[in-house]
């Protein structure tokens, strides 16, 4: 079985001490929403398939962009946080329903997250680029999609009952890139390249509204779709805006270097921005992979609480 090492910065008792504040004391987080919870609260009701924009391939092929909804069955009225899910697939393959999306989605879901679990364009799909983008052009039509499924969260914010200044991408490999650009680019990137003349289907992706999120979740990802954008224009988008990031990534991951987790980790250094890297003594996409006997899902969600100042009740039998 892979063997976890912990990042220097991120020693156990600090963790435990940090999380441990916030289920003490209400007064730590953030009383106009719903609190979360450290073990499983609610029963998850599910709505797969719906819309939440439309993209055009390079043949002029317009297609559906899907979610699936991952909601807690909560009597209250007050807001919930929210977490859009991007699966992998190194943008060849996947799906929303792929095993590790839907795992996580029904984690943060029973415990006050509303989650969406995505679909975006993959290389099959041909989307549409722009005539500057030279490197991994699906890279593009995925990042974009991604982007509009935020602003679809936003637009539906009211339906949903969720704090629109809450929300997590959380990804893995393919898809914790595109969360990662989620956190860090800027607004007008993978939205304003293209004009509404050259992609139409622009219109559909809820122009008004923001796309970025409050945190980020990378399970083996790498910041590409960001460094794209400086060999662009030779801009540097890395600045003290960016979301704050929990990563985990094993030093034998033979897909994506974890050398990307490193010079991630050091950018964040260098600008004071949080940034906590879970080293693990292990491959690509260890999803059953543990840390101090806890599933990794559990040190993510600690993160997001601290960070998001959500309010953390722990319902555990003996306490945690």
């Amino acid at each position: 079985m892979p063997m976890t090492i912990r990042h220097k910065d991120t020693p156990p008792i600090a963790l435990i001490g940090c999380f441990l504040m916030l289920v003490q004391s209400a007064a730590a987080g953030n009383d106009q929403l719903d609190p979360v919870f450290v073990d499983q609260k609610f029963k998850v009701e599910t709505t797969r398939g719906l819309v939440y924009a439309k993209g055009l391939s390079r043949d002029g092929k317009t297609m559906d962009l899907t979610l699936d909804v991952y909601e807690p069955t909560s009597d209250s009225r007050q807001r919930q946080p929210a977490m859009i899910l991007l699966h992998g697939g190194g943008l060849r393959v996947g799906n929303s329903a792929v095993k590790p999306m839907v795992q996580a989605a029904w984690y943060f879901a029973s415990r006050g997250w509303v989650c969406f679990s995505i679909n975006y364009r993959l290389t099959k799909d041909r989307g549409m680029f722009p005539a500057q983008w030279k490197r991994n052009r699906p890279s593009y039509s995925a990042t974009r999609d991604a982007k509009a499924a935020v602003r679809w969260i936003r637009a539906n914010a009211e339906k949903y009952r969720i704090d629109a200044d809450q929300i997590t991408a959380y990804g893995g490999s393919a898809g914790a890139y595109l969360a990662l650009a989620l956190g860090i680019s800027d607004e007008k990137d993978y939205r304003d390249e293209l004009s509404l003349i050259q992609d139409p289907t622009l219109k559909t992706t809820n122009l008004g509204q923001s796309s970025k999120v409050q945190a980020v979740v990378n399970f083996w990802g790498a910041p590409l779709m960001v460094d794209n954008l400086e060999l662009i224009d030779g801009r540097r988008r890395y600045d003290r805006a960016d979301a704050p990031v929990i990563t985990f990534h094993g030093t034998k991951d033979a897909r994506v270097d974890y050398q990307n987790a490193v010079r991630l980790k050091k950018i964040y250094d260098e600008l004071g921005l949080p940034l906590e890297l879970h080293t693990l003594d292990a491959a690509h996409a260890v999803w059953q992979e543990k840390i101090d006997n806890k599933p990794m899902n559990h040190w993510a969600a600690r993160f997001i609480a601290r960070h998001l100042k959500l309010t953390v009740i722990d319902n555990t039998r003996g306490g945690d």
